[in-house]
């Protein structure tokens, strides 16, 4: 009825109606409808649309050339510009108020969480050391705080006694680095946490892979999921992928994700969670909802 009639004709008694119908691509104009409604589902929704309001003008700048790394997807590279939209769109959906990332590198992934998190959140990146370019790049954001440190020597109070909604892993690539490390990850992480850990993908079509990266990647020979001949390829970090395994047989209460394409060349993230049930008890008729009297 917005739409279709004009604001000025709107009676007093329609807002409420037509606010709900038109949330979605009038955010701005209902707040201020809001504000000036009495009934107690205006009230409820001013407080609702204030609270997604504060999200929206949080977005970030049109600009995203942030979401370029500088690497494309390139198979040696750090995060592919595929990975970091993902990442950031993750970030954006689940609002973690704290994210901790192990192992930086030219800090890519930290300026794509970083820019996602915006000022309601941190990170806290994490690696032996920065290039000073790397470290220039990240001192540009406020919600990003560099630590120098061994990962094996990582304690609670390095952290502040943070606990953690997302810990992003791409560090050392080492099988035994990461299974010593598992337990403590999963004492700072909160029970809905996500444990996100890079490079456990395959790369397929990728015979040139011989020539280029060193072949490092080609030592480790091909390997096929599920036994399937049509899903073979050379696993970028063969390691990761042995620690996601370990995680899965070692620690029945967690489970996990593969992202990973047979289309086209990926690095590949694993996203690692506890296992969890979607709550379906009513605990009460209505959740209670902080209102502004008119």
């Amino acid at each position: 009825r917005l739409n279709m009639r004009g604001r000025s004709e709107l009676q007093a008694g329609e807002r409420c109606l037509c606010m709900i119908c038109i949330v979605a691509q009038h955010a701005s104009a209902l707040l201020r409808f809001a504000s000036r409604c009495c009934c107690t589902t205006c009230l409820d929704l001013t407080a609702l649309l204030k609270l997604q309001w504060a999200t929206f003008a949080t977005d970030p700048k049109k600009d995203t050339k942030f979401l370029q790394t500088g690497y494309g997807h390139y198979v040696c590279g750090p995060l592919q510009d595929d990975e970091a939209q993902f990442l950031f769109g993750l970030v954006r959906t689940l609002r973690p108020s704290y994210v901790l990332e192990i192992g930086v590198l030219h800090g890519a992934s930290s300026a794509v969480i970083a820019e996602a998190l915006g000022p309601e959140g941190k990170l806290i990146a994490m690696d032996l050391g920065f290039h000073p370019t790397t470290r220039e790049k990240l001192e540009a954001y406020p919600n990003v705080q560099l630590m120098e440190k061994d990962m094996m020597k990582l304690t609670r109070e390095d952290l502040h006694n943070i606990t953690f909604d997302m810990i992003f892993l791409d560090a050392s690539h080492m099988f035994d680095h990461y299974t010593r490390l598992f337990p403590f990850l999963t004492s700072i992480i909160t029970p809905q946490g996500i444990l996100l850990t890079h490079d456990t993908g395959l790369h397929v079509h990728a015979e040139g892979l011989k020539y280029i990266c060193g072949g490092f990647m080609m030592k480790e020979g091909c390997v096929c999921e599920d036994g399937d001949p049509h899903l073979c390829g050379y696993p970028h970090r063969l390691e990761n992928r042995q620690f996601v395994n370990w995680v899965l047989e070692n620690n029945p209460d967690w489970q996990v994700v593969h992202l990973h394409s047979f289309k086209v060349v990926r690095h590949g993230l694993t996203l690692m969670t506890r296992k969890r049930k979607l709550s379906t008890t009513k605990v009460a008729t209505s959740c209670p909802l902080v209102t502004e009297s008119c």
